[in-house]
């Protein structure tokens, strides 16, 4: 079984449009660019594969692909509110 996780979409809501408004608009322009740095370099692809594998060793037996999905998003919303924060 292949242990790669597709990121999906669901995780990336389409953001709502709020016109004239500067600092939503900055802050849009700001969300987007740290989302395609994330996915163009890879770091979030690494991330999500280094905390499953990390999880899979901390595991006491098999680990379900339900669990490896769960925590895939777990850890894809952990490196964004992380990132985000910083």
């Amino acid at each position: 079984m292949s242990k790669s996780i597709l990121i999906q979409e669901h995780l990336r809501p389409a953001l709502p449009t709020v016109l004239e408004c500067r600092d939503y608009q900055e802050q849009e322009q700001l969300l987007m660019r740290v989302d395609r740095v994330l996915r163009v370099s890879g770091v979030e692809r690494l991330f999500v594969r280094l905390s499953l594998e990390g999880y899979e060793a901390a595991a006491a037996g098999p680990v379900s692909a339900r669990e490896l999905m769960r925590q895939s998003e777990r850890s894809e919303k952990a490196l964004r509110c992380t990132v985000l924060k910083n």
